[in-house]
């Protein structure tokens, strides 16, 4: 019979769990650090990738366009709107020519297929240490179930739903480890 009332036959010290709980919000804490680093590193990529198709296609300002373009990428979904308005909005303004306004469009589709079939799987499949089929899979069916919330939450929460898992499981194998 163990001491504290609460406490069942086989279950381990208050101590160990505790230990394995910071454990657990330790590791969730790094994995979402994992996930901002991994967008912010997109981000640039994205950053950079818009500065190249903005200045191939002429448009007025390309390096600014870039720069504002870019770090909206960190709002699925709107990220891709402003990447389309801000460009032919410089466009426009500057008298181009309609041409150069479905170039931008052109770029614009480039680099977002760029980046939601390989920029995003890979990056951030590295980072949360989940195959990138799994993070491609997640953002799809986060934005089908929550929209843009959905995408932008849906890899770190299967990230952190592993994790859980793997503690929960881990204890369970511990706690049989102590009956032999």
């Amino acid at each position: 019979m163990t001491s504290d009332r609460n406490q069942l036959p086989g279950d381990p010290p208050d101590d160990r769990r505790s230990a394995q709980s910071r454990g657990l919000v330790l590791d969730i804490l790094r994995k979402l650090g994992r996930f901002v680093l991994g967008q912010l590193f997109i981000a640039a990529i994205m950053t950079v990738l818009y500065a190249i198709g903005f200045f191939l296609v002429e448009v007025p300002l390309w390096w600014l366009a870039a720069l504002l373009c870019g770090p909206f990428h960190l709002v699925p979904f709107l990220g891709a709107v402003f990447a389309v308005i801000i460009p032919i909005a410089f466009v426009l303004l500057s008298d181009g020519s309609y041409w150069t306004v479905v170039y931008v469009l052109l770029v614009v589709v480039a680099v977002q297929l760029i980046e939601t079939l390989y920029l995003t799987p890979k990056i951030l499949g590295k980072e949360l240490s989940l195959h990138p089929l799994v993070i491609f899979a997640a953002v799809l069916i986060g934005a089908i179930v929550g929209g843009p919330l959905g995408a932008l939450v849906a890899s770190p929460l299967v990230a952190i739903g592993l994790l859980i898992w793997r503690y929960l499981h881990e204890d369970r194998v511990d706690q049989r480890d102590d009956f032999r």
